[in-house]
């Protein structure tokens, strides 16, 4: 209870003041301003918001985010702010595929308005198919880096399991165009809005690997290039945890 009082107290004005002094314009107003503006706005609110949450951010291999080159980012999911602890990163904009009911959380759906973010509807499968198509002309387009959670939604077995199982589709569109895919290990996000754990600062470590393709895993299979990046992932963050 105590910390929900706390974030509370802490956030809500910061939140409210941003939400009423800018964002709502941006995001009404979004196409005046290209998206290098947009994105840079965004960033500096976000690297705010997480110093009025106390996280600090233990980061490893962030060349490889910030390289040249546009990527697809494939993290593991542990919780709603893990797109926040990449684009306080990323030096260029970088936009994320979320699901549907993301688009009811005030504010965060504001926010994903402004950086072109997506939806995708897990009951409509043309839906998906329109928006991963969409992603991928993004993508061809180099107009930004785009995050996509392999897991499809957010691992809420942490002790137990170490990442869910990636999905497959999550990479075709890697494999068609042989994009270059990030794995991005992330964990100890899930502790800052839980109830259950309370610190003065909130470390969540994240560590961005090199960059994969199909040519340089040797594979055309979806299956396998999911379950090469997921392994990626799982030993880091098992490294990590040591």
């Amino acid at each position: 209870m105590f910390k929900m009082i706390w974030l509370v107290l802490r956030t809500v004005p910061f939140l409210l003041w941003n939400y009423f002094t800018w964002i709502l314009h941006y995001y009404h107003k979004r196409k005046k301003y290209t998206i290098e503006v947009r994105y840079a706005k965004v960033r500096k609110f976000i690297i705010k918001a997480l110093k009025v949450l106390h996280v600090e951010l233990e980061v490893e291999g962030v060349e490889n985010l910030n390289s040249p080159g546009i990527k697809m980012l494939t993290p593991n999911h542990q919780a709603v702010l893990d797109p926040a602890y990449i684009i306080a990163l990323s030096e260029k904009p970088v936009a994320f595929m979320a699901k549907i009911e993301s688009k009811k959380i005030p504010i965060i759906n504001k926010i994903m308005g402004i950086l072109d973010c997506d939806y995708l509807d897990r009951k409509d499968l043309h839906q998906q198919v329109r928006v991963l198509k969409n992603v991928e002309n993004s993508l061809l387009e180099g107009k930004m880096n785009w995050g996509v959670f392999p897991e499809g939604t957010r691992n809420k077995d942490i002790d137990n399991v170490v990442v869910n199982e990636f999905h497959p589709g999550t990479f075709k569109m890697a494999i068609r165009n042989n994009f270059d895919v990030v794995p991005v290990a992330i964990d100890n996000s899930y502790k800052v809005l839980s109830k259950k754990y309370h610190a003065q600062r909130f470390k969540i470590k994240i560590s961005f690997l090199p960059p994969v393709n199909a040519q340089s895993l040797n594979t055309q299979n979806t299956i396998d290039f999911a379950k090469d990046v997921q392994k990626q992932v799982e030993n880091k963050i098992i490294e990590i945890r040591k």
